[in-house]
């Protein structure tokens, strides 16, 4: 920062000191001489209460390298400051137990969208990274502003363009690709706008002034340049929109607008709502919607996997219309990602068997395809599987299928983390080059866990996996529903679930009972699984385990976790992820697993 003489806090040990204590962000390191750091947070009303190591707080510095205001702005200056001298940084941040800095994101210049807060920073930092041809990196600028009218602040993403003006096809795919992004981390669509790198000062410490930017955004000061962009996106909008070609298609096109709340410009019957970077909810939502207002081909039930499969308002058309009782061959293979040409990323189910828990992760991947594999067993016609054998051979099929030649990338969640470990092992079996094989928080030893799970325990760990009640919940209702046969669990259990939760997944008890019984199956075949040979690398991603497996993530890492080492010809890798094994992938860590995921893919050359 300039108000501290701009590098006065660094980190001489980098990145030695981070790979030894396997952060996830590195350390900032410790204060050169004549500055001084602490943590504050609020204690019982007091100001200025220091927080312990470890703790995440507030950033304060003081000392002599420390600015001591702001010329002539006496009121910016005192906001700045704590009432017992230290300036107030606007960073939320940890101090380690070795006294070293450890960055959380910042308390100042966020954006409010619905009364939710996200950080610019993150946003800039996601389109940065993202692989899109149109934008020049690190000149990338957002904000939000409240419009004249308006009900919410609005997000803009400013960036500075790579393409001629005129090149519209350009112009439009790189507003795309910003869109999906900001919409998956703030879940709105941003006012995304080119301008010309010269309209774009930055500091002497390499920054974008966001404030200076907002400020003229909202004076007007761009307004020649959103309407330029407002009408080449037009034009290019018009030349390559598909219109309906009956009366299913335009009812559909319809239902897919209004429940997706995007503008009809922007959507046509050959957008895929993939592009939207859909989330496994509004997918839920849309499925509901089809299934209400639907009037020209009433439809009683459309399974998830005919819409995860066929994206588009064309591709559903012609399948409801080529199978109207909607009974449709067993694929394990859903395509989340088709676009990218870096290696594809395949991931395999967890053990509740569906893929939807992959729709967060796959959307942020847009540099390659993203393939998922669900299990069996879910819709008409579809048998559960008799074997690991079986569901290993099927899944190695279907994967040379898509994709015959290698490199390949495995990686599965938790139960998925076994399979993908197997199919791995027949890859290189047969002479194909397995680059990356991921474990998403399963150990490799997982028979002793797979004979605990009963009936009971499928049905409550299905439920907070859902999130239809709490872990804490889920422990006790085991212990309240002991005596209960296994008759009537379901029926008991639903009397303490979220009802409003069970809503927006539209799950019915009997969508809910089969889905268990889907569950408990896998973890049946499980039961007398012994991992065996190697592979020849493995990267494991770690976080908070089930409570009931182990008591802390210390040990489950080197009690479980490390056990990897005995299966893998080279030393696993082992990338430690935010949240607990339920929540590992959700909205709120989604974002912090795909930076891992991608650098872990980076770091094995793919």
């Amino acid at each position: 920062m300039t108000e501290t003489c701009a590098g006065a806090i660094f980190n001489t040990a980098c990145p030695r000191y981070d790979v030894e204590k396997r952060l996830l962000f590195p350390s900032l390191g410790l204060c050169m001489p004549g500055i001084s750091m602490r943590i504050t947070g609020g204690c019982e009303g007091k100001e200025n209460h220091a927080l312990p190591p470890g703790v995440v707080g507030d950033l304060e510095v003081s000392g002599a390298v420390v600015f001591k205001g702001y010329f002539n702005n006496p009121c910016d200056t005192e906001q700045s400051f704590t009432s017992d001298g230290w300036f107030k940084t606007g960073d939320r941040a940890l101090i380690n137990h070795d006294g070293c800095l450890i960055l959380q994101g910042r308390t100042k210049n966020l954006l409010v969208v619905n009364g939710v807060k996200y950080d610019p920073f993150e946003l800039e930092s996601a389109i940065d990274e993202a692989p899109i041809l149109g934008v020049t990196p690190s000149w990338t600028c957002c904000f939000s502003y409240f419009k004249l009218g308006g009900h919410t602040e609005e997000v803009v993403a400013i960036y500075v363009p790579t393409y001629n003006p005129d090149d519209i096809n350009a112009r439009a795919q790189t507003a795309d690709a910003i869109g999906k992004i900001t919409l998956s981390l703030t879940g709105c669509r941003p006012q995304i706008l080119p301008l010309p790198q010269s309209l774009l000062k930055k500091t002497s410490l390499g920054k974008l002034s966001r404030s200076a930017m907002k400020e003229a955004f909202e004076r007007g000061e761009y307004h020649v340049y959103e309407e330029e962009n407002a009408n080449k996106l037009a034009i290019y909008r018009i030349s390559a929109r598909e219109e309906p070609r009956d009366e299913l298609e335009s009812e559909l096109l319809t239902i897919f607008i209004d429940s997706m709340n995007v503008a009809p410009s922007e959507f046509d019957v050959q957008t895929s709502i993939l592009d939207l970077g859909i989330s496994s909810i509004e997918l839920i939502k849309l499925k509901r919607c089809i299934e209400t207002n639907l009037k020209c081909m009433p439809i009683e039930e459309i399974p998830l996997i005919t819409l995860m499969t066929n994206t588009t308002v064309r591709d559903l058309a012609m399948c409801l219309v080529s199978s109207q009782r909607l009974v449709v061959a067993y694929n394990p293979v859903v395509k989340l990602q088709t676009g990218g040409d870096k290696i594809p990323l395949w991931f395999v189910h967890p053990g509740v068997g569906e893929v939807m828990v992959f729709m967060n992760l796959g959307k942020y991947i847009t540099d390659r395809p993203v393939y998922a594999l669900r299990a069996s067993g879910f819709n008409q016609g579809e048998m559960p599987f008799d074997s690991i054998e079986e569901i290993v051979q099927l899944y190695h099929g279907a994967i040379k299928k898509e994709q015959p030649e290698g490199p390949y990338a495995v990686a599965g969640y938790s139960y998925g983390g076994m399979l993908a470990f197997e199919i791995g092992k027949i890859l290189e079996s047969n002479g194909d080059q397995v680059k990356f094989i991921g474990s998403f928080n399963l150990p490799p030893h997982i028979k002793t866990r797979m004979s605990q799970v009963t009936w009971k325990m499928s049905v409550l760990d299905l439920c907070h996996f859902l999130q239809l009640i709490s872990e804490d919940r889920a422990g006790e209702l085991a212990k309240e529903l002991q005596d209960v046969p296994d008759s009537s669990l379901i029926t008991e259990v639903m009397v303490h679930i979220n009802h409003n939760r069970l809503t927006e997944l539209a799950l019915s008890l009997a969508a809910l009972t089969r889905w268990a019984q889907i569950g408990l199956n896998l973890h049946r075949i499980a039961v007398s699984y012994e991992p065996s040979s190697s592979v020849a690398s493995m990267d494991v991603f770690f976080c908070d385990p089930i409570t009931a497996v182990a008591s802390s993530k210390k040990l489950w890492l080197e009690g479980f976790l490390l056990k990897w080492k005995d299966f893998t010809r080279a030393e696993p890798r082992f990338h430690e992820v935010l949240g607990s094994h339920y929540t590992m992938l959700s909205p709120e860590n989604v974002f912090s697993f795909q930076k891992t995921l991608r650098m872990a893919l980076e770091a094995r050359g793919i």
